[in-house]
């Protein structure tokens, strides 16, 4: 607010959180995830069977409300 004389408008603070997000994703994907990801990762269970498992990210993403009505009610 000191430098611009203002607060921020909605279309900055829409830009900051996604410059947020992508900072935060190029924290997760680092080296070592990208070999788990794409080699796998030894894991040896409780049964005595070593099994290779790989990491994924699930995400759900909705841009709109009347996504998620859609996506909760089957109505597409």
């Amino acid at each position: 607010m000191n430098h611009f004389g203002g607060p921020a408008t909605a279309e900055v603070i829409t830009h900051l959180k996604r410059d947020l997000i992508h900072a935060i994703y190029l924290l997760l994907l680092d080296d070592n995830f990208i070999d788990a990801y794409e080699n796998g990762i030894l894991l040896q269970c409780s049964d005595g069977i070593t099994q290779r498992i790989f990491p994924q990210f699930l995400i759900y993403s909705a841009d709109y409300p009347e996504k998620c009505v859609h996506f909760f009610t089957g109505i597409l």
